[in-house]
């Protein structure tokens, strides 16, 4: 697994159990599992599927009603059955980053929530390369921010994003496809990332700068009044 490039708390974690199966079917990270499932090449109509179902219930807890992230939703939902185009998922996915940015600087848990969402539609990509698809691992980070919506209930929401992970994704799936996952990331990559692959990772990662210059003043304010 250490060729993997998984997260390392992960890895470390999951080599500490029994079988690989006991990491996988214990594991308590929703992202973790994606992770996993994005490295080795899991069918991405089925990764996509389990990241929705995690940014529904972070939609539902903290951004209840909200037009623009149920759009987003629809939309990928769509992507998974084939009938949504990526293009249009990867629209509505910047117009909830956006959001993501504006509720960064006054809401927290809306804007994981949104972070979400924007994850698992900028997922919705069946022409990036395996290699890229992999390491950016959208749908992980739809995971990682639907539990984090849940505010002190972090740990039971990680949780249930892995329940609902495990759902879509059954460890056959990531045996089968383990040893060719293994066996390939040792190789270089064939081909660098596209530059639409490229101006789509610009641009969610600018909502992760702006995210953590709000954090920088937040932790200076608090010292401030300290």
């Amino acid at each position: 697994m250490e060729h993997l490039e998984l997260d390392p708390d992960f890895t470390s974690w999951a080599l500490a159990q029994p079988r690989l199966r006991d990491a996988y079917e214990h594991c308590t990270r929703g992202d973790w599992i994606l992770q996993l499932a994005t490295r080795v090449g899991v069918t991405r109509s089925l990764v996509v599927a389990a990241a929705c179902s995690c940014a529904e219930i972070a939609h539902r807890r903290s951004l209840p009603g909200h037009e623009l992230t149920a759009r987003a939703i629809a939309r990928a939902v769509g992507w998974t059955r084939g009938e949504t185009p990526s293009a249009d998922c990867w629209a509505s996915a910047f117009t909830v980053s956006n959001l993501a940015r504006e509720l960064a600087r006054t809401d927290e848990l809306k804007f994981e929530a949104a972070m979400s969402v924007a994850s698992a539609a900028f997922a919705c990509d069946s022409e990036a390369s395996d290699r890229y698809y992999g390491i950016r691992a959208y749908a992980a980070d739809a995971a990682f921010h639907a539990a984090r919506a849940f505010g002190a209930e972090l740990e039971a929401a990680h949780q249930r994003c892995a329940d609902l992970v495990r759902q879509h994704i059954d460890y056959a799936q990531i045996e089968r496809l383990l040893g060719p996952a293994v066996r390939a990331s040792m190789l270089p990559p064939s081909e660098p990332p596209s530059s639409t692959e490229l101006a789509v990772r610009t641009g969610f990662d600018e909502v992760h700068a702006d995210r953590e210059s709000v954090e920088q003043v937040r932790r200076s304010t608090r010292c401030d009044a300290g």
